[in-house]
């Protein structure tokens, strides 16, 4: 298996999520403003929109088809999210409260109830998770303190990593059911759900594996974990410290594929539904890596 890299020159890739046109969309960053980018096989296709406020984050597919990006927040002004639909149209909606020093958000996920999930932190004010429906109504969870990175469905309940050390089990009222606390070596930062077990990638050298019943297992890998994904048999997960993405077996983790990606810097990886991986690289120009046969990439519009 080899990897080859898209660029996508002047910008810098976020995360990366398989849209419901079958198409991987991303988030990238350039000179204070952010575009939706869908990479596909067929080639560049552009549609521009007109520039509003800086967008970055996560990115996730809704249950409404739609795939929905996150937004961070700046001075006096709050986190949001877009809803932007397979033709390039989006919609902005306001996030949590701002404050002087501007909240982030950080991990979107969509949950069993059908909102859209997003973690956000507010200087220690406002700090949780914020969820809104496929209209854009939005509800504020509050979990000060609390530092969520992202979070997964079972189907029942989300799952939510915190940088503050704990993993919580939160139901869709925003009620958290159980609170679970690993052996960190830096946090956690990313998290995936095999059907089974969650599986989270924790920047300070190591993937863990926690069963529903809040069980740790510990297995070293690569330098700095980011971004972690399965498809239920395997996990991929990117080493931004070594610019490279790590192949590991559910069935056996400690035996790890490690392939290198040049001198990118990788942050987040999901399966296209089609047996390949795709790697989002930050680097400016980065664009993203695949093991796909063949790609390219759109530009859909500034968000």
């Amino acid at each position: 298996m080899s990897f080859v890299q898209i660029p996508n020159a002047g910008y810098a890739q976020n995360s990366i999520a398989l849209g419901s046109d079958g198409n991987l969309w991303s988030d990238a960053q350039v000179s204070g403003y952010s575009a939706a980018v869908e990479f596909t096989t067929s080639g560049p296709t552009s549609h521009a929109l007109a520039l509003t406020t800086v967008g970055q984050g996560e990115a996730c597919l809704g249950s409404d088809g739609n795939v929905w990006f996150t937004s961070n927040g700046s001075t006096y002004v709050s986190t949001g999210v877009y809803k932007v639909t397979t033709s390039g149209a989006y919609t902005y909606y306001a996030g949590a409260v701002p404050s002087y020093d501007g909240p982030t958000a950080y991990g979107m996920f969509s949950g069993p109830d059908g909102r859209i999930w997003q973690c956000f932190s507010d200087s220690g004010l406002l700090e949780g998770l914020s969820a809104y429906t496929t209209s854009g109504v939005r509800t504020d969870y509050d979990f000060h303190p609390a530092g969520p990175r992202n979070g997964v469905s079972d189907g029942t309940d989300m799952w939510v990593v915190d940088a503050v050390g704990p993993v919580r089990q939160i139901d869709t009222s925003g009620t958290i059911l159980n609170t679970y606390t690993g052996s960190w070596a830096a946090w956690p930062q990313d998290i995936c759900y095999d059907g089974t077990n969650f599986w989270i990638a924790d920047p300070g050298g190591q993937i863990v594996r926690m069963t529903p019943g809040g069980s740790f297992s510990y297995y070293a890998c690569g330098t700095e974990p980011w971004g972690i994904c399965t498809n239920g048999t395997d996990l991929w997960i990117t080493d931004t410290g070594a610019s490279a993405v790590i192949h590991a077996p559910i069935s056996n983790p400690n035996t790890q594929t490690t392939y290198a990606l040049g001198s990118s810097v990788p942050l987040y990886v999901c399966f296209d539904g089609l047996g390949n991986v795709w790697v989002t690289d930050q680097s400016v120009g980065g664009g993203v890596w695949t093991n796909a046969a063949v790609g390219g990439m759109k530009i859909i519009g500034i968000i």
